[in-house]
């Protein structure tokens, strides 16, 4: 049995607006939460980890489609692990682990985009891919198979 999972319904972005001083690294920050979504197939559910003050990293687990996510948050100064979405696909044979970390309260999230679609032909859609965009400038990924399928997952501050 393969299970799949829908994007996020919310992607909580972290932005700042004063420039940082000379030689100083900027900090970014705010508690303003932008809720988008959901997306994704008829199977698996859709799923929010309710708006934290920021994101510290992001671990996936892909292969030809997305397996699990999970987001490990800011509340407060202190880190929050959010809840396992995906997984139980069935095997480890070919699944790849993906982590991305971020220099919170440094750097933030900016952007999220991916692909989805069926990964057989008449098969359900689920999500193929995702990328993610940060503050600094820097892509993470694709995590998973980017080929095929519309983009139809994106969002961006």
């Amino acid at each position: 049995m393969v299970r799949r999972i829908k994007c996020p319904e919310s992607l909580v972005h972290m932005l700042q607006l004063q420039q940082p001083a000379h030689n100083q690294r900027k900090m970014v920050a705010s508690s303003r939460a932008i809720k988008v979504g959901p997306w994704g197939g008829a199977a698996g559910s859709a799923w929010d980890d309710g708006a934290h003050r920021g994101v510290r990293s992001i671990t996936v687990t892909y292969w030809q489609y997305l397996e699990s996510l999970t987001v490990e948050y800011d509340m407060n100064g202190q880190a929050v692990v959010g809840e396992k979405h995906g997984g139980g696909g069935g095997g480890t044979s070919g699944i790849h682990v993906g982590e991305i970390k971020l220099d919170y309260p440094y750097e933030s999230l900016t952007g999220v985009g991916g692909r989805y679609g069926p990964v057989t032909y008449g098969g359900s859609p689920v999500v193929r891919s995702l990328t993610f965009r940060t503050s600094r400038g820097t892509v993470h990924g694709p995590f998973g198979n980017a080929a095929g399928g519309p983009e139809g997952c994106r969002s961006s501050t």
